[in-house]
């Protein structure tokens, strides 16, 4: 009885942890699970447009997803556009059909990788990556990997 009840307890202290640790934030029409240590902010820069940010407090990673109506455009006419405008590489699609880039941001040394992907009908989502620490990548990636639409 000792044991199960160690082993109870030392499950809910996980638990408690683990929820110390992330806040599942909203905007809108989406959430994120957002860790300590991490901030994060919506804008909507144009009609149709949402881009979530996500920035590290010591400022080693950053990231951002961008939602957008798709307007009558192919994903890989998309993701060909946005690759131009930031300077990047040519995009690359893979099995899934997702398109990846990657590009340096002007005045920055951090190579960025961008994922162009569709999202429901008429909207696409583009996930951009921003660090060379493992650990935040890790971090950022556990956001993004929690991402829900409502």
């Amino acid at each position: 009885m000792k044991r199960v009840f160690g082993f109870v307890a030392a499950a809910v202290m996980v638990m408690a942890a683990s929820m110390a640790f992330a806040a599942v934030q909203d905007f809108g029409d989406y959430t994120f699970d957002i860790p300590d240590g991490w901030t994060a902010s919506m804008q909507s820069p144009a009609e149709k447009m949402d881009v979530v940010s996500f920035i590290k407090s010591d400022n080693t990673a950053s990231g951002s997803v961008t939602f957008s109506a798709k307007e009558g455009a192919t994903l890989e006419a998309l993701a060909g556009a946005w690759a131009q405008q930031l300077g990047g590489s040519t995009p690359t699609v893979d099995a899934d059909g997702d398109y990846s880039f990657t590009f340096t941001a002007q005045g920055a040394s951090v190579e960025s990788q961008a994922l162009v992907k569709d999202l429901a009908e008429n909207i696409y989502m583009v996930v951009v990556m921003t660090t060379e620490d493992p650990d935040a990548a890790q971090e950022l990636a556990g956001i993004l990997g929690s991402f829900e639409l409502k």
